[in-house]
């Protein structure tokens, strides 16, 4: 898998907490981007968040704050700042939020604008960035900040790795899905700058297995570790996918068929012939992987089972797999099967395969 494959994974697991936004692909910043951008992180009770700046080029929001605390920066008991970006975080009077703020003239798109010299502090927070704390979230959230700053903080670039490592790996296990998530985009987008190895790989592991852990997050680790080869992919997969349930089984099932081995195909097979329709419907269509020959028996036997999304679900395996075997389990299926629907599914799949592969034979060699 990809580091495009496996941000994809985390934008689901940011997902879990978050409301979705239309223009950004791969999720929100990770915490340890926030504290490592930010001039001043402060703990915050709104005072006024629908007020507007008029200046020459129009008007422009702004939020002006209770400072509660200050967890990195020149300590204040007020701050005033304008939210900025396409989908910028809105924030309520009364309410408690953790800002991480930057000064304006660090922002080139602003530094020039007829915004300098009226405001001094900007948050690129957008929507899912927003932390908005309560009774429930606050600790969490500022233990976790804390944590990042303190690591960035220090002087000697192989402490501050370890640190930052260290601070990852625990945040992965937070109680909070947001900040496990946080922290499995921190450790995608920063790669091998936190210094991950071997000696991490039981701890990390346990992570992988831990119930309590949104399974988004666990298999996005899961993904990310085996692309390091920091893991050994194919037992963990098949331990997530023997031990989930429900609609978490249905998520590992799809992440698990991009990463086909013995022992995955195994786990995959028994779960398509399990009582559970929408998870073996999954579990058929994630045994389709391209050239996968070693699925096509056991997905030519549910073809014959009584279940049509079942039937429906292993036309669609065999069609991804595409090879000769497959193509013939189709064309049997297209010919004998009891069920009207399944022949018409399975001729059609068959014409689809037929038209391509004419059409990848009808192209000029490359030169």
């Amino acid at each position: 898998m990809t580091i495009r494959s496996t941000i994809a994974l985390l934008a689901l697991a940011l997902s879990v907490a978050a409301p979705a936004r239309a223009h950004v692909v791969y999720g929100t910043p990770s915490l340890h981007e926030l504290a490592r951008d930010a001039d001043l992180v402060v703990r915050v009770r709104v005072a006024t968040s629908e007020r507007m700046l008029h200046t020459e080029a129009g008007r422009r929001p702004v939020v002006d704050a209770m400072v509660l605390e200050t967890l990195h920066g020149e300590p204040m008991q007020r701050v005033t700042f304008a939210p900025h970006g396409h989908g910028a975080a809105a924030y309520h009077d009364g309410e408690e939020a953790l800002v991480f703020l930057r000064r304006l003239e660090r922002l080139p798109e602003l530094a020039t604008t007829p915004l300098a010299g009226r405001v001094s502090w900007v948050s690129v927070q957008e929507t899912t960035d927003k932390i908005a704390l309560g009774p429930r979230t606050r600790h969490v959230w500022l233990d976790a900040t804390r944590r990042y700053l303190r690591a960035q903080t220090l002087p000697d670039p192989a402490a501050r790795r370890t640190a930052l490592r260290e601070t990852t790996i625990a945040l992965l296990g937070s109680p909070s899905p947001r900040v496990a998530a946080s922290a499995l985009r921190a450790l995608v987008v920063v790669g091998d700058g936190f210094g991950l190895g071997a000696d991490d790989r039981p701890r990390l592991e346990a992570l992988i297995g831990r119930a309590s852990i949104p399974i988004a997050v666990r298999v996005g680790l899961l993904a990310e570790l085996e692309r390091r080869g920091v893991v050994v992919g194919p037992p963990l997969w098949a331990r997530l996918l023997r031990g989930a349930r429900g609609a978490d089984l249905r998520r590992v099932v799809r992440a698990a068929g991009a990463h086909p081995s013995p022992e995955v195909t195994a786990a995959l097979v028994q779960i398509a012939g399990a009582a559970d329709i929408e998870a073996a419907a999954e579990a058929a269509v994630s045994l389709g992987v391209p050239g996968h020959d070693d699925a096509v028996a056991p997905l030519g036997r549910l073809l014959a089972g009584g279940d049509q999304r079942l039937r429906f679900a292993a036309i669609r395996g065999l069609g991804r797999i595409g090879t000769a075997p497959a193509m013939e389990a189709l064309r049997h299926a297209a010919a004998f099967s009891a069920d009207a629907a399944t022949r018409r599914r399975a001729g059609a799949e068959v014409v689809v395969l037929e038209r391509s592969r004419a059409t990848v034979a009808s192209r000029p060699p490359l030169q």
